[in-house]
């Protein structure tokens, strides 16, 4: 097949799931080997609430951080042109974990949303062997608790982040080494609807890196949420501008 063909598939098929939903983001992919570095020639779409959904491996062991910083580089400018949303939906399978923190934060850096490969690794015929190596959970018809869980891969991938933000995210990024998370958004939406002041904003943050509690400490608002809650509420002060917040370890506590 040629991507010509493979564009004229995935525009009958938008038209398609419009035709019954008009409200969901609709997720097309590039060839496979777009994960290797290859850029995508599938053109826009006349559609507003369609994505790409794209994955990120390394082939081979070497120069892994230039080969991923590649494919995001890639998605990165099929998004500027042609304006679709990005999401990172698989990376990882593997027990390699400063690769993994590595992905984490390329998406982190450029503000990308993903999926790691795989909650467990359940006889995948595709994947790595033995299938263990993918596993967050290993057992998955057991609680996800103690030795059932990959408790290291589980520290990489369970970072702070904001799931609701009242405003626009600028900027976040978090340092796993030291614990420090960091957001910076706008009061405005990008619609360009001003949120006031005692919008909320809510960030999840993971016991596993905190485990003694977190401090926090907010420019342009306040904070609403419990000591040591695992959602983080913070509410602006301000009407409009930008809202700062700093996550750190506390040593006295727990989350």
């Amino acid at each position: 097949a040629t991507t010509q063909q493979l564009t004229a598939f995935y525009a009958r098929a938008i038209e398609g799931i419009r035709s019954v939903d008009q409200h969901h983001l609709i997720w097309y992919e590039p060839w496979v080997t777009f994960n290797f570095g290859i850029p995508t020639g599938i053109p826009s779409f006349p559609d507003s609430g369609v994505g790409m959904s794209f994955h990120d491996y390394c082939l081979g062991t070497k120069g892994c951080a230039a080969s991923e910083q590649h494919t995001v580089t890639n998605a990165l400018a099929h998004s500027t042109s042609t304006g679709v949303a990005l999401l990172l939906t698989e990376f990882g399978a593997t027990e390699n974990y400063q690769d993994l923190r590595n992905v984490v934060s390329l998406a982190d850096a450029n503000q990308l949303p993903w999926i790691e490969w795989s909650y467990c690794g359940c006889g995948d015929p595709t994947g790595t062997i033995p299938t263990s190596i993918e596993a967050l959970v290993y057992k998955p018809n057991l609680p996800d608790t103690g030795t059932n869980v990959n408790r290291a891969k589980l520290k990489v991938l369970a970072e702070p982040y904001a799931r609701v933000v009242a405003g626009t995210p600028l900027s976040y990024s978090f340092a796993s080494t030291t614990g420090v998370f960091q957001l910076t958004y706008s009061t405005r939406a990008p619609s360009g609807m001003q949120f006031g002041p005692g919008a909320c904003t809510a960030i999840e943050v993971p016991s596993i890196q905190y485990p003694t509690g977190y401090r926090v400490e907010v420019t342009g608002g306040r904070v609403f949420s419990a000591t040591g809650a695992g959602v983080l509420e913070v509410r602006s002060t301000v009407s409009s501008g930008a809202v700062s917040v700093t996550i750190s370890r506390s040593t006295h506590g727990a989350t």
